[in-house]
């Protein structure tokens, strides 16, 4: 006998029974606290945000803060007379040292010249502090000291630096010379007399501002 397969009927019946075999139950969905990286986070917190350490300086990165310290701060550049120039005794003469404003602050009345040690007499001995040039970061200025050469021959100095409000700072200058009573008869006796002609003993100080330039 010749099977001619299913009939209508059973054809209905086996695709109600396929349909209904391959319908599941849907899975209810993931908690919000289960995720594939691992248990969630509280979505009512947020977390605070990792400072950035550059992002804390105004300047950005790259830049040193020690740099910004106000500083005060003096170079040595040039002065007039040489170690252990010959004078006759009793020579009034100044002394004077070319310097410049190498800080951040500017020198005030507050800056002065103050003296340290030394056996070389001052024209005044009441000025143990000279004022010094009103100077700008950068600019140049000329710190002069009158002294007087003692009337014993012999090597005299005087050490001073520089201070602002009693602080002290930059390099320490002096004068040295040598007194000696010869020095008249070869010629550096109408040397020293000019000198003093040409800075009159009454200046403390004297300015010569001007910017520096490198």
């Amino acid at each position: 006998m010749q099977w001619s397969g299913p009939s209508t009927s059973d054809r209905a019946s086996l695709t109600n029974m396929a349909s209904t075999s391959t319908q599941f139950p849907a899975l209810p969905p993931p908690a919000a606290s289960e995720t594939a990286s691992g248990p969630g986070t509280d979505p009512g917190h947020i977390p605070a945000p990792v400072p950035d350490p550059q992002a804390s300086s105004p300047e950005g990165p790259g830049v040193s803060h020690t740099s910004l310290v106000p500083t005060m701060a003096a170079l040595f550049l040039d002065e007039n007379l040489p170690d252990n120039t010959r004078l006759e005794p009793g020579t009034k003469f100044i002394k004077y040292w070319k310097m410049k404003n190498s800080g951040t602050i500017s020198w005030t009345s507050e800056t002065k010249l103050v003296f340290m040690w030394g056996n070389l007499g001052l024209a005044s001995e009441e000025r143990r502090e000279v004022p010094v040039p009103l100077l700008l970061p950068g600019q140049v200025g000329v710190v002069s000291v009158a002294f007087v050469a003692p009337v014993m021959e012999g090597m005299y100095t005087s050490h001073w630096r520089l201070a602002h409000c009693g602080c002290q700072f930059g390099p320490r200058v002096w004068c040295s010379i040598v007194v000696d009573s010869s020095s008249s008869r070869n010629g550096l006796g109408h040397q020293s007399k000019r000198l003093a002609s040409l800075l009159p003993i009454d200046i403390t100080y004297s300015i010569c501002l001007h910017r520096h330039v490198d």
